[in-house]
């Protein structure tokens, strides 16, 4: 039985798609067995997909469009990571970007998901860059503003009366749920400072190691980057694991190893600006 025209078009732009986006250009993509498969029936060779003219061969003209496919994605990655182009300078951050592409090729339809294996890249496989460990930070911030931009939601935030209004007695089973357009970091460089210096066009050298924690969130869409110290991130890092309050502050108090006297002053005060910032989604008592 012979494929509809529907089913005809989608296998032809499936392998239009698996040719240009192959990172080993258009005549080794045409040969791989997945290119093969998705050939129209009675189709053995490009000509027989795409029609030469008469300046150029099938494959050239298919070339023009793996090009552009790929010189677009290098450009989404300057985009995304401003910052990391700035430290290395557009010839390298240029050359990473290109060994990057063909190490790791896109494996997903949408341009958003391009970047997420690039921080890791710099860290591990990108060996010409100088000042790798810091040159990671900030491409893990940059990455993680983009993916809190392109979080599914906004969520109605959590008015500040609710939480005044819970039950003394209830507070320690309360559990706490965040917005999901949030993402905490703990780096070893101060990060934030840095990045925050080069939006303000301010000069900054390359910072020596000194930890540093961080919220990233997104509200009325726009992304926000909210410091943060380690009380803070330690409290906000298990709230989002929805454990009850009570719990979550022994674990804390065991992990940050404070005072708990101090711990436990601060939290009003934390709970009332976390409300106020639009990290709580709700909470349930």
């Amino acid at each position: 039985m012979s494929e509809s025209k529907p089913t005809q078009l989608n296998r032809l732009q499936r392998w239009m798609m698996e040719i240009v986006a192959h990172p080993g250009g258009v005549e080794e993509a045409a040969s791989t067995q997945r290119a093969q498969e998705l050939l129209p029936p009675g189709a053995g060779r490009l000509d027989d997909v795409v029609a030469p003219s008469k300046e150029m061969t099938s494959e050239d003209r298919i070339r023009i469009y793996a090009n552009m496919y790929f010189w677009r994605q290098v450009d989404v990655l300057a985009e995304d990571f401003p910052q990391v182009r700035h430290l290395l300078g557009s010839e390298l951050f240029h050359s990473t970007a290109i060994d990057y592409l063909v190490a790791h090729p896109s494996q997903h339809y949408s341009l958003s998901m391009l970047a997420q294996e690039f921080p890791e890249f710099v860290l591990n496989e990108a060996v010409e860059v100088q000042h790798r460990e810091f040159v990671h930070e900030v491409a893990l911030l940059e990455a993680s503003i983009q993916r809190v931009f392109d979080a599914d939601r906004d969520e109605a935030p959590f008015q500040l009366d609710h939480l005044l209004a819970i039950p003394n007695e209830s507070w320690g089973d309360a559990r706490f749920r965040l917005i999901q357009a949030l993402e905490l970091h703990r780096f070893t460089y101060p990060v934030n400072d840095y990045f925050q210096a080069r939006r303000k066009d301010e000069h900054m050298d390359i910072p020596g190691p000194a930890p540093s924690w961080l919220a990233v969130f997104r509200r009325d869409y726009t992304v926000w980057r909210l410091p943060l110290d380690e009380m803070r991130y330690a409290l906000l890092s298990t709230l989002a694991e929805e454990l009850p309050l009570g719990e979550a502050l022994e674990l804390c108090v065991e992990r940050v190893q404070v005072d708990p006297e101090e711990f436990l002053s601060n939290l009003k005060n934390w709970f009332q600006s976390w409300v106020a910032e639009g990290l709580v989604a709700g909470v349930e008592t």
